[in-house]
């Protein structure tokens, strides 16, 4: 029985450590164990989802990548270095979600402020909608329905949503130099509406990397990436 959990999880011994957007700490799943027949783990939901990318789906010639998790509440990455997750030494690797990309002062579950997933979640998109039309969208759905149909104040939200999105990425590819981003999670539903623009805005002219050193790619296992 595979766990695919959302937050720093030690696979060895079988805790999850903290999952700031479910408000829990340090649950130990070693006292489910006794309860099945069958052997039991436990991941990082980013991690899994890398290790589908590259076992099961689009990350299958070069063997270095960063999964992006894209939720409606967080953002989760898992690394994989050469073919191997990397997970840091006490099990961290990954929460880049939790870097700082403004200075607005939110309030983030982590306890730091401006963190990148309270800017580029997936949710974030009905906050800004509200703000600016004083509608309330009940879902991301509604929210790329009205972006269907070319609504201005939708388009004009998801631009900055992306430059959002778009700034975590870059700074991820400089820090990691990736053969492949990809991104996943709830966001991968939606490829038709912010894979190319999403490019166009990470690969802006650089002195560093261009499209043919990192492939900006979304996932082709989509939300089944945790579990598969």
């Amino acid at each position: 029985i595979g766990f695919s959990l959302p937050g720093p999880t030690n696979e060895e011994t079988k805790v999850l450590k903290i999952a700031p957007n479910l408000e829990i700490k340090h649950v130990d799943f070693t006292k489910y164990a006794s309860a099945f027949e069958f052997p039991l783990f436990v991941e990082n939901d980013a991690n899994a989802a890398a290790m589908a990318e590259l076992t099961l789906g689009i990350a299958k010639t070069m063997r270095s990548l960063v999964y992006i998790c894209v939720m409606s509440r967080g953002i989760g990455c898992g690394i994989v270095v050469g073919g191997h997750l990397y997970r840091g030494r006490s099990k961290l690797a990954g929460e880049i979600s939790h870097m700082k990309v403004a200075s607005h002062g939110r309030q983030c579950t982590c306890g730091w402020q401006d963190c990148w997933e309270l800017y580029a979640s997936l949710d974030e998109l009905a906050v800004m909608y509200q703000k600016k039309t004083g509608h309330m969208v009940r879902d991301v759905q509604e929210f790329f329905a009205a972006l269907k149909k070319y609504e201005p104040v939708a388009a004009e939200v998801f631009d900055e949503y992306l430059e959002y999105l778009a700034l975590g990425i870059q700074h991820i590819i400089l820090i990691q130099d990736p053969h492949y981003v990809i991104v996943g999670g709830d966001l991968s539903r939606f490829e038709e509406f912010f894979l190319e623009p999403l490019k166009e805005k990470i690969l802006v002219e650089n002195s560093f990397y261009d499209n043919s050193t990192v492939e900006i790619m979304c996932s082709t296992l989509k939300e089944n990436a945790f579990v598969l």
